[in-house]
């Protein structure tokens, strides 16, 4: 965010220039407040014959837009007030200008890769290469051949399923298949419907046959912002415009909380896909695949393909990260290290074993207390911990908190015997 403020200056009775009061008054006042904005002043000043122009910019503290424009009617009714300050008529009227910068890529220099450098990048291109969730596999296909039959708009898709488990990938392959144009972004990144109705101006406006709107991480999206995507989703309109069809994609790894927050929001989904848990085989076929594509003259024993699936908490994501370091430091238990993996059977980690030892000593316990134990915020406890922990059925959450089953206690005692 910009704020361009053009300043009156004033001509003294000696002709020395001087500012007009609004400035140094604001400077102090309002101006520090704000961040990731800067205060640009221009002054336009008369000299012999010609005008000269000078340009003071300044960083602002953080602030918001709301922030901005007040201070932008605060300056105008000032400057509206004291248009004579020093009983000096000023040169120039005050202007104050907020705009938002463009990123603009031009000003970056392409990058061409020099022919012997590998570049370490793999995604699947069909349906093929992407390995496992045959049931969310087949429920797309089915959809995209109804559309393609009856020339219709493919309905708008909820996906969710843990981090890690392709839900990118799987929204990737249906823009492919359906040959459509896709804007994306994270919701996280839209803050305010100028963002929305820029979205919509590129929808109808767009020449693609199809088009995708793809909010990952949806569930963070601003509630005022949800709101306004009701009657757009319902009815293809927002008032008295009206929005040409499109396909709305929304990614979640918190399902249950969009539920419970924005029902009305969920229900305009026409299709649910919830990604399964994956099984050891195809962790293993995952990173064979993705070995082959990326390191095809590296040998990988099918015993080392065995390790690192059972310790990647069978998650895509974490399957190929373990490959990876796997290929970089050429040894199994150096790899595993560098996770701090501690139990090599299930891809436990030290901190894993620290949660089942707190569990075990205190039962029903509260996330704040847990998360204060383990000195981690909650956010990545139930990212990063609690998921694969309640998978292996070694914790249980319950209304009165979290506690320890008598699996995660049996486990407990067998790597302490270790």
């Amino acid at each position: 965010m910009i704020v361009h403020i053009h300043k009156g200056v004033s001509r003294s009775d000696t002709g020395k220039l001087r500012s007009h009061p609004i400035t140094q008054k604001h400077k102090d006042k309002k101006v520090m407040q704000y961040h990731n904005a800067s205060l640009k002043v221009k002054s336009k000043i008369p000299l012999i014959g010609k005008t000269k122009e000078v340009v003071e910019e300044k960083t602002m503290p953080k602030t918001s837009k709301k922030d901005v424009l007040d201070f932008k009617e605060e300056i105008e009714y000032y400057t509206e007030k004291n248009m004579y300050g020093f009983g000096e008529k000023p040169i120039d009227t005050l202007k104050v200008e907020v705009s938002n910068p463009k990123f603009d890529t031009t000003q970056i220099p392409d990058y061409t890769p020099d022919k012997t450098t590998k570049i370490v990048k793999f995604n699947p291109s069909n349906w093929e290469e992407y390995i496992g969730q045959k049931h969310a596999k087949k429920i797309i296909q089915s959809f995209i051949q109804g559309t393609n039959k009856i020339n219709t708009v493919f309905p708008h898709l909820i996906i969710d399923g843990s981090a890690g488990f392709g839900k990118t990938t799987l929204v990737y392959l249906l823009k492919h298949y359906l040959k459509a144009e896709m804007i994306e972004h994270i919701a996280s990144e839209l803050t305010n419907p100028e963002q929305l109705i820029s979205i919509l101006k590129k929808i109808n406006t767009s020449q693609s046959k199809r088009i995708i709107l793809f909010i990952d991480e949806v569930h963070n999206l601003a509630p005022q912002l949800i709101e306004l995507l009701y009657p757009i989703l319902q009815e293809g309109k927002i008032g008295n415009k009206n929005i040409r069809p499109f396909t709305f994609i929304g990614a979640t790894t918190e399902k249950g909380l969009l539920i419970s927050k924005w029902k009305p929001f969920i229900d305009r989904m026409k299709i649910h896909i919830t990604l399964k848990n994956y099984n050891l085989e195809e962790i293993k076929s995952i990173i064979k695949q993705y070995k082959e594509k990326i390191f095809p003259d590296i040998k990988i024993l099918e015993e080392n393909y065995n390790i690192l699936a059972k310790n990647s908490r069978l998650t895509p994501r974490k399957a190929n990260r373990l490959l990876e370091s796997f290929i970089y430091i050429r040894n199994i238990d150096k790899t595993l290290e560098v996770y701090d993996i501690v139990d090599k059977e299930r891809g436990l980690t030290a901190t894993d074993l620290k949660i089942l030892e707190y569990l075990n000593n205190n039962d029903k316990v509260g996330m704040q207390g847990l998360c204060s134990y383990l000195d981690t915020s909650q956010a990545n406890y139930l990212y990063q911990y609690e998921p694969y922990l309640i998978q292996l059925g070694l914790i249980l959450r319950t209304p009165r908190g979290r506690s320890i089953s008598d699996k995660g206690n049996l486990l407990l005692k067998e790597l302490k015997n270790d």
